[in-house]
């Protein structure tokens, strides 16, 4: 509404209401937009640390196996 004082415009206040009450809801859409951005990453993350964790757990899991497998062996012989 700024910009329309500063030039000068002169509108009806039904018009002048319209606009704010439309300018309210793109606001509202792009903070709901904004939220949802933040939340995704949030989750994004959550699951990249989950993921992270669940491959060292392979990873050691994998190392003890092989060295269950290498004592069975040498009791094997």
């Amino acid at each position: 509404m700024a910009i329309l004082e500063k030039h000068e415009v002169v509108i009806p206040n039904a018009a002048r209401d319209e606009l704010v009450a439309r300018a309210n809801l793109e606001e509202s859409k792009y903070k709901g937009a904004v939220r949802a951005r933040d939340m995704l990453r949030a989750t994004t993350k959550k699951k990249d640390q989950d993921i992270q964790m669940l491959k060292e757990k392979n990873t050691n899991l994998k190392a003890q196996s092989e060295m269950d497998q290498q004592m069975i062996n040498s009791f094997s012989r």
